[in-house]
């Protein structure tokens, strides 16, 4: 028998700035209703905050969003959590961008894209789809313990 899904959100907003706080405050509320350890808050908080700035700065980019909307779902059950960001913006997929040469000089490096490298360290699993003119993109964070990462700056600092 599958666990039971612990809490859920689900949102549908207009692609704006001001629905990227409203997504911030409620993915909070999910992480403290759901006692999630701080290095997983941050995971997910992070996670959304890149990839809803895109929809918003990117997917929507030149063209009038009245009457659109995207929608934010995050669930629980048991030791994974899932999210669901689907938005009608310009099709765009995560998954596919190019990789970011971390090794390069900051000066020397083609502008974009940190963002989604950020976000593919963060969590376990990105998947993307385009399925009737909207992007659809779930990403997955196990909650099981991997064990506590050395001593150091650790991975997302030494690459940045």
């Amino acid at each position: 028998m599958p666990a039971p899904v612990s809490s859920a959100i689900d949102l549908s907003l207009p692609p704006s700035p001001a629905s990227l706080e409203q997504v911030a405050a409620a993915v909070e509320r999910f992480c403290e209703a759901e006692d999630l350890p701080p290095k997983q808050s941050y995971a997910l908080s992070l996670a959304f905050e890149e990839l809803l700035t895109n929809v918003v700065n990117h997917g929507y980019a030149g063209r009038d969003p009245a009457g659109e909307h995207m929608k934010v779902e995050l669930r629980r059950v048991g030791e994974l959590v899932t999210a669901r960001i689907e938005d009608g913006g310009e099709e765009f997929d995560p998954t596919a961008a190019p990789a970011v040469d971390t090794r390069q000089d900051i000066d020397e490096r083609r502008i974009g894209g940190l963002g989604v490298h950020l976000v593919r360290r963060l969590v376990d699993e990105m998947v993307y789809r385009r399925q009737d003119g909207r992007n659809i993109l779930t990403f997955t964070l196990s909650l099981a313990d991997k064990g506590e990462p050395p001593e150091g700056n650790g991975p997302l600092t030494d690459e940045l």
